[in-house]
């Protein structure tokens, strides 16, 4: 039986939103940075009765959904034929966790099979743009509306700042800050959850508040991490958590609420949702680096 073996040797990473959850459809601000403690990448001859078999099966949905929509600037030829000569995307990054797993696939995708493919070294906000529209209906095959900024990120390997419709690459400050994520050891569900919120705002209230108080924060926050100033970023970040725990509460859980809510109180943690929530990973933030005793019988894993 042949071994696995690697396709070639560029690896994608997840993407870690730490913030413009549900606000960048809004419009709102968004920072994401590449988070390459789990990657993916592409590699051939999966063994029978293996998730590389599991995942083969799914590439083979994607090329129907590519060839279907004529995404010509691909060779899907080429990704049709290593398709069925074993093609699998061999991934750490957990599945429906907010990391970006579609992402990481897409960008994988994308830099094998586009024909003129943008360079991950890119700089020209122009072209990076181009490339987070051109990402984005690809990964419209795993969610049925994508913001394409996963796979950008992915792609890149660099964080990436979307500021009034604006993306672009940005250096993360030096910040004393600590960023955790906390396994809530269930899956999420992205489709679903941002279908739940599209009709959440179709009320006209709560989509007013979201258009206004909720992007502000976000805005907010992210402003104020990026100019490294500490006590602001604070005071934003414990605003942006006490609005998330009460309009977001379904994606939080009632346990990650009451953890949110001690943290502040205890002022050791804040916490945030991470990605759209549901399951997955928590996100959080704090001074120090988190303490075991704060979240007994949790898998915490440390981003930085």
């Amino acid at each position: 039986m042949d071994q696995p073996e690697y396709m070639d040797n560029e690896t994608f990473p997840a993407k870690l939103l730490l913030f413009g959850e549900y606000g960048v459809l809004l419009g709102s601000a968004a920072l994401s940075v590449p988070l390459s403690i789990f990657t993916g990448k592409f590699m051939a001859h999966f063994q029978p009765g293996t998730v590389g078999e599991k995942s083969n099966t799914e590439l083979k949905k994607l090329r129907d959904y590519l060839i279907k929509n004529d995404f010509n600037e691909f060779d899907l030829a080429s990704f049709s034929n290593d398709i069925e000569n074993g093609l699998y995307f061999s991934s750490t990054i957990p599945n429906q966790y907010g990391l970006g797993s579609s992402g990481a696939l897409v960008a994988a995708f994308y830099y094998k099979y586009a024909q003129n493919a943008i360079n991950r070294n890119e700089t020209n906000a122009e072209l990076i743009n181009l490339l987070k529209t051109k990402l984005s209906a690809i990964e419209s095959f795993f969610h049925q509306k994508s913001s394409g900024l996963d796979p950008l990120v992915s792609y890149l390997n660099r964080p990436v700042l979307v500021s009034n419709h604006i993306v672009k690459t940005v250096n993360l400050p030096q910040s004393g800050m600590h960023i955790f994520l906390i396994d809530s050891k269930t899956k999420g569900n992205t489709g679903k959850n941002v279908n739940n919120f599209l009709k959440i705002i179709e009320n006209e209230d709560t989509r007013q508040i979201m258009d206004t108080e909720y992007k502000t924060l976000i805005n907010n926050s992210i402003n104020s991490f990026l100019i490294e100033n500490e006590s602001d970023f604070i005071l934003n970040l414990k605003k942006l958590s006490q609005f998330q725990c009460k309009y977001f509460a379904p994606m939080f859980g009632n346990e990650y609420i009451a953890l949110a809510q001690h943290g502040m109180e205890t002022n050791n943690y804040i916490l945030k949702l991470c990605g759209s929530g549901g399951g997955g990973f928590v996100l959080g933030f704090s001074r120090k680096a988190a303490a075991p005793h704060w979240f007994p019988n949790k898998r915490i894993i440390t981003t930085n």
